[in-house]
């Protein structure tokens, strides 16, 4: 609102106003720049001096001095000013320019320098001079116009000369002693040089080789001089010039300087001088500063006398107008009016004012605004309330006012300033609404909107908002975290980019159902895609949404079902392996049943046969139908063989094996097999680890797959077979429940044949199940596959698609271990004994069989039908047996408890094991115990007899066990000897030297960190004495990273601790059997 004033305005006084802001900017600029001191960076500056008599000289021990020199040294001492002073040859302003140096000490000033570097205000001033002859004929320096003058090579003097005589010859010398020999000598006419040195040097000289000198002045040519530096380090050589300002006003510079003596009083005195007139020149400028600054208060303090007058009375006229516009214009309002002036004063309030708040206006001048509101919403207001007598404005404020009777009531404020008819503030006037009943009713709203949307972004299900054209309106943080979008996306989001196909079809339709009978549709499962384009199963619940009694959206809750759909169709898979693998069961168990009592009857018909044989001339007519009966034999033999591999009741001849090895030899055999049409790739990974199973029968399995795919490529393709190191974890584990999380060694075979139907594949490793026609395959190939290795504790797993090929993935555990390799042992003939053998079978035929053949080959045979029998016998000739062949597989004590029986009784006896299968004695598997003796049911004459001549023929090796801990001694011990070999012991490396010298030892199996001597240095000490003995290392310390060191020192393997007995007992095996052969190739 603007207020007229009925006085006649008065001009504001500008200019006074104006000068006095003018007086006091000056004032303070003078001040500021007479004070004022640049920063000087802590650290050394680099400073350049010459050798410039009488200022800058050499001491005797070779340092700058002389008066320019100490004077320089003492301000930067006072000022904490680190110097390097640097010797040159003369000054080079580039030197400066380039930052070579930091400082010089003393420079001319000339306007061409400080164009290119700083230089302080002058603390010396000289002039230049002539000395001549005294019998030359000059006497003024005019006279020398075109004289030759020697001077400094230095470019300044060149400068001077040039100014003084421009037709003068200079000759420039680097020293001006030089220059001053060219006078004395009559090489020059004059020397041009500056007064100070040219008396330092007259003071030295006096004369020139008896050639008296005279002094020419030279008139009006003064030289100022100052510090000079670049420009980065302007500010110290400024402090240097300040500091030696100092003092010459302490008093102290006469004493730092006077020391040179050819510095006369007079010369002193112009050096004050110079020195002092700075210090004038800022004491003068700081008195006119301060005289301005008290003028322009002076000037400030009356123009603001008259400006309050004037706005007090122009505020008393404004606010009679005020008081009377408001009460015209607000007496009947139910809404509170307010006025103040600029004072903060109550101007005016209508009578609402005092309805709302029972505040008198009497009452509210003495208290002000500020305090009737709420405390917690006062320093907000308060804010408010300062910046409206800056000019602003505010609307529909609200806050909380307390009443007189301490009620609480919500208010809406609006405020704003006001404006006389110049256009100046003079005061604020507001508008505040009774808004009570409002706010309760819009807390209470706000609050059911809050339950809502906490119920509604808390929910674990996903809730979410669509119009009826499928656009979301809206959903909770659990649906766009399911979904994958941020909030700020759901603008884009449609069921047309969430769904697909009939789904979204479908889903349309049940919102236009919604939407049409306000009916709760039941639970309905969607598929939907996230962001990132991944699949996710939801199960939707969807009610109507109305706002105004119309139809407004189509609320959706969601519940994220696809992990309990994973897990059915998760149990489905399993189910469906589980019922596989019964059956698979279950016809293993009839395959091994029948193949183990067939095998029996084998044992019977083939021995037979042979013993027939053996005794029927070749012209016999009955040869030929003996011949077939035993061939007959030999195929029934394996097919149980077969059989008994796919049961996995076969016995495995386990040993350390290298894979690629095996397959390097078997690649021509197999190139012959394919044929010429089939092209053979076999890729074998060098790092390939090393296994632990039947070389044979993984022959077979690589032989059957080869047949296979061979089959399967009718005119030709490739066969790709490669291997290489692999690990299972927990997850393929969990959906391959028959393979085991570890490391692999997998073998693949893979074909670019007919490939399989998923039917087929499913069937494949079904005993008798084939695809070939009748007479081309018996349908046992796979299923041996599949049984030699699991046996093995190996996984299978086949990818086959029609049109496409098969690939035969094999995953076969690894151990740590070197590979033995794999050799065939040599045929021998068959030689018979004397020796004594119990045979223990509780089926009469084969042990007959087995009696009638060992007697044959001139031993000694006692029989007994079970193990109780065979103890009987054992113990009425304790000592009469040299071996036992015992079957696997007895009534009430099986073979194996015989034999641990029979070795309690005497340690060391032979026992030799055999069996068509044992599921409950030959154990997990189907796997014999690491270095226990077997033979394989059926076997025929030559097979008993070599064995068992063997076995009796064997000598058992002679083992020393090393380690400090008698535990792991007595472990160790008793793991080798349950394989025949004699056993001693020792605690460290001191007795293992001193053992092999006195008795002869085979193999030595040592711990690594023992007392007394180290299992390293026992390897070494073995290695040189006896380099035939095997050495096997043993350790757990650091990792295992000691093993390293122990195959370098000579070590034939390292095994890891702990360390399994049937590792021990392989690992014992192999090294003794490499010693052997390399004994047998020297000899």
């Amino acid at each position: 609102m603007k207020i007229r004033r009925n006085q006649q305005s008065i001009r504001s006084p500008l200019t006074l106003r104006n000068v006095a802001a003018f007086l006091v900017c000056a004032a303070g600029f003078a001040i500021f720049f007479t004070i004022r001191q640049l920063p000087i960076d802590r650290r050394v500056y680099r400073i350049g001096w010459q050798l410039d008599p009488p200022f800058q000289t050499r001491s005797a021990d070779g340092q700058p001095t002389g008066p320019v020199v100490e004077l320089i040294r003492e301000a930067a001492r006072r000022r904490g000013i680190q110097l390097q002073w640097i010797l040159e040859s003369h000054l080079e302003e580039h030197l400066l320019n380039d930052r070579s140096l930091d400082l010089w000490p003393l420079i001319t000033i000339t306007p061409e320098r400080l164009r290119t570097m700083h230089i302080t205000e002058p603390y010396l001033e000289t002039e230049l001079c002539f000395l001549v002859r005294e019998s030359s004929p000059y006497r003024q320096a005019g006279d020398l116009g075109h004289a030759t003058v020697s001077l400094s090579a230095q470019p300044i003097d060149l400068h001077h000369l040039r100014a003084l005589l421009p037709a003068a010859q200079p000759v420039p010398h680097t020293d001006e002693r030089d220059s001053l020999q060219d006078v004395c000598q009559g090489h020059s006419d004059g020397v041009l040089m500056e007064t100070n040195s040219a008396v330092g040097a007259l003071l030295r000289g006096g004369s020139c080789a008896g050639v008296p000198l005279r002094w020419i002045a030279i008139p009006g040519q003064r030289l100022r001089l100052g510090i000079g530096s670049s420009f980065v380090s302007k500010a110290v050589a400024d402090g240097l010039r300040e500091e030696i300002g100092s003092m010459a006003a302490q008093g102290k510079l006469v004493p730092a300087i006077a020391q040179w003596e050819y510095l006369s009083g007079a010369r002193l005195d112009q050096i004050l001088q110079v020195l002092s007139a700075r210090r004038r020149e800022r004491w003068l400028i700081g008195g006119i500063s301060f005289s301005l600054f008290l003028m322009a208060l002076a000037v400030w303090q009356t123009v603001r006398f008259r400006r309050e007058a004037r706005r007090a009375r122009r505020a008393e006229q404004a606010q009679r107008e005020i008081e009377q516009r408001l009460r015209l214009l607000t007496n009947g309002l139910k809404d509170m009016v307010l006025a103040f002036d600029m004072e903060r004063r109550l101007i005016y309030s209508n009578p609402a004012v005092e309805l709302l708040t029972g505040w008198t206006a009497d009452e509210l001048r003495t208290r002000g605004f500020i305090h009737w509101v709420h405390p917690e919403d006062r320093e907000r207001m308060q804010g408010f309330w300062d910046h409206l007598f800056e000019g602003a404005t505010f609307q529909d404020v609200e806050y909380r006012l307390m009443d007189q009777r301490g009620g609480l009531k919500w208010v809406s404020a609006t405020w704003g300033p006001l404006i006389d008819e110049s256009g100046r503030q003079i005061g604020v006037q507001g508008l505040e609404r009774d808004i009570t009943e409002r706010r309760s009713a819009d807390t209470v709203l706000h609050e059911s909107e809050e339950r809502y949307r906490s119920l509604f972004e808390r929910s674990l299900d996903c809730v979410f908002l669509l119009d009826f054209q499928g656009q979301l309106l809206d959903a909770n943080q659990a649906a766009l975290d399911l979904l994958g979008y941020r909030r700020e996306e759901i603008a884009t989001l449609t069921l047309a980019s969430l769904m697909v196909g009939d789904q979204l079809t479908s889903a349309l339709q049940e919102m236009e159902e919604i939407r049409l009978t306000g009916r709760q549709q039941s639970r309905t499962e969607y598929r939907l895609t996230r962001k990132d384009g991944s699949p996710v199963v939801v199960e939707i619940q969807s009610s109507l949404i109305c706002r105004d009694g119309k139809p407004h959206a189509v609320q959706g809750i969601a519940r994220d079902i696809t992990g309990r759909k994973r897990a059915e169709a998760e149990r489905e898979k399993l189910w469906a392996q589980l019922t596989q693998a019964q059956k698979m069961e279950c016809v293993g168990r009839l395959a091994g049943g029948v193949a183990h009592d067939f095998n029996n009857l084998l044992t019977v018909i083939n021995g037979y046969s042979d013993m027939v044989l053996s005794k029927l001339s070749q012209s016999d007519p009955v040869r030929s139908s003996v011949e077939e009966i035993r061939k007959a034999g030999e195929r029934a033999r394996g097919l149980t063989g077969q059989l008994l591999t796919f049961s996995r009741k076969q016995v495995l001849k386990s040993r350390m094996l290298d894979l690629n090895s095996l397959l390097t030899e078997m690649r021509p055999m197999l190139a012959r097999l394919l044929g010429e049409d089939v092209e053979l790739s076999v890729d074998c990974d060098a790092a390939a680890a090393t296994l632990f199973a039947d070389p044979h029968q993984l022959e077979q399995v690589i032989m059957n797959l080869a047949v296979n795919a061979r089959d399967a490529m009718p005119a030709g393709g490739k066969l790709f077979i490669r291997t290489y190191n692999t690990e299972l974890d927990v997850d393929f584990s969990r959906l391959h429940p028959e393979a085991r999380a570890g490391r692999y060694l997998l073998l693949t075979v893979s074909d670019t044949g007919l490939g399989m139907s998923e039917e087929t594949r499913h069937h494949i490793f079904e005993p008798f199940f084939t695809t070939k026609e009748t007479g081309q395959g018996t349908g046992l190939g796979l299923t041996m596959v599949h049984g030699i290795v699991t046996q093995s504790g190996g996984h299978v797993a086949v990818y086959s698609e029609p049109g496409y090929g098969t690939t035969f993935k094999i995953y076969l555990p690894v151990i740590a271990e070197t590979a033995a390799a794999v050799t065939a042992l040599p045929v021998t003939s068959v030689r018979g004994g004397e020796e004594t053998i119990l045979v223990v079978e509780d089926q009469a035929e084969v042990r007959n069989y087995a009696v009638e053949v060992l007697k044959e080959y001139g031993y000694r045979v006692s029989q007994a039908e079970n193990a109780a029998m065979a103890l009987a016998l054992w113990e009425r000739e304790p000592g009469g047996f040299d071996i036992v062949l015992t079957d696997l597989v007895m009534p009430r004590m099986s073979g194996r408890e015989l034999a641990t029986r029979l070795k309690n009784l005497r340690a060391g006896i032979k026992v030799l094991f055999m069996s068509g299968y044992s599921d409950d004695v030959i154990g997990h598997r189907g796997a014999l115990e690491r270095g226990a003796q077997f033979i394989q049911k059926p076997f025929s004459r030559e097979e008993i007899g070599t064995k068992v001549r063997s076995m009796l023929d064997a000598v058992p090796a002679r083992v020393l066990v090393v380690d400090d801990e008698r535990p792991v001694r007595s472990f160790l011990r008793e793991a080798l000897e349950q394989s025949g070999y004699e056993v001693s012991e020792a605690s460290d490396g001191r007795e293992v030297l001193r053992q092999v010298h006195t008795g002869q030892v085979d193999l030595v199996v040592t711990d690594l960190v023992m007392p007394e001597k180290e299992g390293i240095e026992t390897i070494l000490a073995l290695r040189r004495s006896l380099p035939g003995v095997g050495i096997i290392a043993v350790s757990g310390a650091r990792g295992g990273r000691y093993l390293d060191l122990a195959k370098m020192a000579g070590a034939d393997m390292v095994l890891d601790k702990p360390v399994s007995p049937d590792l021990l007992k392989s690992a014992a095996a192999e090294v003794l059997k490499r010693r052997s052969k390399t004994r047998d190739d020297r000899g």
